[in-house]
């Protein structure tokens, strides 16, 4: 993995000549699995008259944070319980910008879906899965050689200045780093530099690299560092991740409305028992180790494709049924489940077994 492949440049000046097509920004949800509160006396208190205190602060001047799990990305972040997740990656990138990743998208957390205009904190998270696993390197010489040596104040092709880029943390193990530089802009040759402080935290895995990015004035950077900090420490990434490969290689997109639909039944429903959790540990373990090959096949051929689309409607029928199931205990969930599971069993095996076994008799 080269420091020169960094999506970071273009990130900044395409996202925003793009990002004004907001209809295109996709909210989603995750499954929530905690809430805390954290002190910030120093920001709730210098926002303390303005509209956004309402939005961050309670009246102890601590900011309530809420965990959410993005299985299908692999990670779990804590944000301010206000904020939430857009998928700005189609308005942001055209498709061809990410088609050499197994997978890519960029999300947007924030009061406002508005990345480019908005007088709300937030930060981007960007994911990239590349499908296999990476040669790895230390995530802090691998920062210090992608920015401190051409953040030295010339100004790049999209006419950003980067300056005083220094790494302000990192893991000994080499897994995840930090740094921190100022970046200024001009809108016209006749305005003044806007100054931006960011932030960025690099987080690599075996096949996916996360990217955090906080970007603000040098003033308001200061106050919400305190959330920044939090956000970067608490970033966690799960067992897996990679998202529901072949139902998305079937149907298109992350954003199909199958796609959406197992994603959302498996956050909002089976992650919220502990038997849920506990048959979705075991069943990626089992489901990543082929479905990245499968999904790939499904691009390569549309013939293949269509057939597993087709292959995959009686089991997302089958799945509607616990969307109208009333599940308040480990129990139901099992019940439900293993109900569901025989169900499968019965479409795929069974009746194509006895129709094969009649066919025969009467030959």
């Amino acid at each position: 993995m080269d420091a020169d492949a960094i999506p970071i440049g273009p990130l900044l000046k395409g996202a925003k000549e793009v990002v004004e097509h907001i209809p295109g920004i996709v909210k989603f949800k995750g499954a929530q699995t905690g809430i805390r509160n954290v002190d910030a006396v120093d920001l709730c208190s210098s926002i303390k008259w303005e509209a956004r205190h309402q939005k961050i602060c309670n009246e102890d001047d601590q900011v309530e944070f809420k965990k959410v799990n993005y299985e299908q990305y692999g990670f779990t972040v804590q944000t301010p319980t206000s904020w939430q997740p857009y998928d700005v990656t189609s308005t942001m990138f055209d498709p061809g910008d990410s088609s050499e990743f197994h997978q890519f998208v960029s999300i947007w957390f924030s009061n406002d879906p508005d990345i480019w205009n908005t007088d709300e904190a937030g930060f981007l998270l960007q994911m990239i899965d590349y499908g296999e696993s990476q040669q790895k390197v230390d995530a802090r010489t691998y920062l210090e050689a992608a920015f401190i040596s051409g953040c030295d104040g010339t100004p790049d092709e999209f006419g950003y200045v980067c300056s005083n880029a220094r790494v302000t943390g990192y893991e000994e193990n080499g897994n995840k780093a930090e740094i921190k530089f100022v970046i200024k802009e001009k809108a016209d040759v006749y305005s003044q530099f806007e100054t931006v402080i960011l932030k960025i935290v690099y987080v690599q895995e075996d096949r996916i690299d996360y990217w955090l990015m906080f970007g603000d004035t040098p003033s308001d950077f200061a106050l919400y560092s305190v959330l920044y900090d939090h956000i970067g420490d608490t970033f966690a990434v799960t067992q897996s991740g990679g998202g529901c490969l072949i139902a998305t290689a079937a149907f298109g997109s992350e954003m199909a409305p199958q796609v959406q639909f197992l994603r959302e039944l498996r956050d909002n429903t089976v992650l919220q028992t502990q038997s849920g959790t506990s048959f979705m540990t075991g069943f990626n373990q089992f489901y990543y180790s082929f479905s990245p090959a499968v999904a790939d096949y499904e691009r390569e051929n549309p013939a293949f494709k269509e057939t597993v689309k087709l292959a995959l409607t009686p089991l997302l029928t089958s799945l509607t049924l616990l969307q109208y199931a009333d599940i308040d205990s480990e129990s139901e969930m099992l019940g439900y489940g293993i109900g569901v599971i025989l169900l499968n069993i019965g479409m795929y095996f069974v009746a194509p077994a006895v129709l094969i076994m009649a066919v025969r008799k009467r030959i």
